[in-house]
């Protein structure tokens, strides 16, 4: 099957599944203590799904509490699963579920 330019449509969907996989992973990188390159094989199924994944502190600080009094201790995702849907990438959607994300952490006390 074709594209009417002479180029496969499987190759067209090869090319769009790695730009997405390569998306989420980056994306979810920024905020996960965890290496998830390791990870790029199995996305290629449609499902992941990580357990017990530790969160970068110092990027959620940065990203969500810089200008809030809070001191992050630590963060956890109990359960995060991503599911692509390869076959139908432009007609499904991507769904991402984090399942029980515990941030502990303290008021900050401002310095005099």
């Amino acid at each position: 099957v074709s594209d009417g330019r002479g180029r496969s449509c499987t190759a067209w969907r090869r090319a769009m599944a790695r730009l997405v996989a390569g998306w989420v992973l980056s994306w979810a990188q920024r905020y996960i203590k965890t290496d998830l390159s390791g990870l790029r094989f199995s996305l290629w199924s449609g499902d992941l799904t990580l357990t017990e994944v530790e969160l970068d502190l110092e990027a959620l600080r940065a990203q969500f509490f810089a200008h809030l009094p809070i001191g992050l201790s630590r963060g956890v995702i109990r359960k995060l699963t991503v599911h692509i849907p390869w076959a139908r990438l432009l007609s499904d959607r991507v769904v991402v579920v984090v399942e029980t994300c515990e941030l502990t952490g303290s008021l900050r006390h401002p310095t005099a």
